[in-house]
């Protein structure tokens, strides 16, 4: 027996995205020279990560070759006088008791 480890091979997709990543993003020239992919297709591979809702960019680079690039989505931004929720403190049992007493009295 060998003890050579498989290792999970690469899927196209899986390279696409991690080219779509680098700082300079990839061209349709260069995704469909690592995946040997018709350009149909790559187009239709960037047609179904906008459709996912990722945030793809089409950018253009300085000699005039239209790249894309996947681009981390912006946070929603927190309303106005909210804490994060992890600053939102739970009642302590302190509090809580005391509520109930003055409910009983009440009653």
């Amino acid at each position: 027996m060998s003890n050579a480890r498989k290792t999970a091979a690469t899927t196209k997709s899986a390279t696409v995205r991690k080219m779509l990543r680098r700082s300079n993003g990839a061209t349709l020239a260069e995704i469909t020279t690592v995946t040997t992919w018709q350009p149909h297709s790559a187009r239709a591979f960037l047609s179904g990560i906008r459709k996912k809702g990722e945030p793809l960019q089409r950018d253009a680079r300085r000699d005039g070759t239209t790249c894309y690039k996947l681009i981390e989505a912006p946070q929603p931004p927190q309303p106005v006088g909210t804490p994060p929720a992890a600053q939102i403190a739970a009642p302590d049992a302190a509090t809580e008791g005391a509520a109930s007493a003055d409910a009983a009295t009440a009653a």
